[in-house]
């Protein structure tokens, strides 16, 4: 008898802690794609916690555009995603924009890369470039092109998809392209019939990839900031545990040796000195104006300064 009242307890008890944790507990969807610091990120937010008043879901896209249209159309809550494609949904979006984690900045992860016929970022003009539509790509491109002083409007710029992107410049339709980590390293292990001609080691800090909700879902769920802040700084305080991750590229320690000189993983100091305080801002705000200015001259797309200003969730 008394073994029966036993399971009937801890029938009742795993009842009440799925109703809780499944049903009446308030679920976010984050929206991310395959990227290191991305990973690292879903890692390091626990599925499923009962001392939390929230759940996370993560969905996982194909690219990173798909990630920028479901924020736009409100289909998820937070989203991993870069400086660039934040500011370009905070355009899009009548509601104000919080960036509450740096994860990272590229010193590598994002590149130019050509035919190996163009050895030289300057021989790009007249060439065609193939960049990934509303994406970081674009950014790359365009800061390559101010490097090497070529307008715009002398080279040709062909969107794609980002596996159709990568099959053109494989098939030598594209003189060269915009791409970022995974894929350089998969691109340079297919051929080394090819060139990298820029990288963000060029424009350090620039680069970088973030977490981001709509300010009033932030306002309304500080804890639920908190709680994203505090996982990912207590992962980041330790050995990165790259080979825990769910990708099979990560049991290849010559790719995690890449990542690892490439990307920069932001801990909590590195966050304290990106976002720096209202009175005293990191450089994140500095970057944020240059990427502003650059979709406002080259994409006449633009963020009101007014909305710049409260974009990075600093603590008073």
């Amino acid at each position: 008898m008394s073994k029966k009242i036993i399971l009937a307890v801890f029938i009742f008890i795993f009842v009440i802690f799925f109703t809780y944790n499944i049903l009446i507990k308030k679920t976010f969807v984050v929206g991310k794609s395959d990227w290191p610091a991305w990973d690292l990120f879903e890692y390091s937010q626990p599925s499923l916690n009962i001392f939390s008043k929230y759940n996370l879901k993560f969905s996982h896209f194909n690219n990173y555009q798909n990630i920028v249209d479901s924020f736009i159309n409100n289909e998820i809550d937070i989203a991993t995603i870069t400086l660039f494609e934040a500011l370009y949904i905070s355009s899009k979006i009548e509601d104000q924009l919080s960036i509450v984690l740096l994860l990272d900045y590229t010193t590598g992860g994002d590149a130019i890369i050509s035919q190996k016929n163009i050895q030289f970022l300057d021989h790009l003009e007249g060439k065609t470039v193939g960049i990934e539509k509303n994406t970081v790509s674009y950014f790359t491109l365009l800061r390559a092109l101010k490097k090497a002083g070529i307008s715009e409007d002398k080279i040709f710029i062909k969107e794609y998809q980002l596996f159709d992107l990568i099959s053109e410049f494989k098939n030598k339709n594209l003189d060269a392209i915009s791409l970022y980590d995974p894929y350089i390293y998969e691109l340079n292990k297919y051929t080394n019939d090819l060139n990298i001609v820029f990288s963000s080691k060029e424009i350090p800090r620039e680069i970088c990839d973030v977490v981001i909700l709509r300010k009033k879902v932030a306002d309304e769920h500080p804890m639920l900031v908190k709680s994203i802040q505090k996982n990912w700084f207590n992962l980041t305080s330790k050995e990165l545990p790259f080979k825990k991750l769910k990708n099979s590229i990560y049991k290849n320690s010559d790719y995690v040796d890449h990542i690892r000189s490439n990307i920069y993983i932001a801990n909590e100091n590195e966050n304290k000195y990106a976002f720096g305080t209202k009175n005293h801002p990191g450089y994140l705000k500095d970057t944020i104006i240059k990427i502003n200015t650059i979709l406002h001259n080259d994409n006449n797309i633009t963020v009101d300064e007014n909305v710049l200003i409260n974009i990075l969730h600093i603590k008073k």
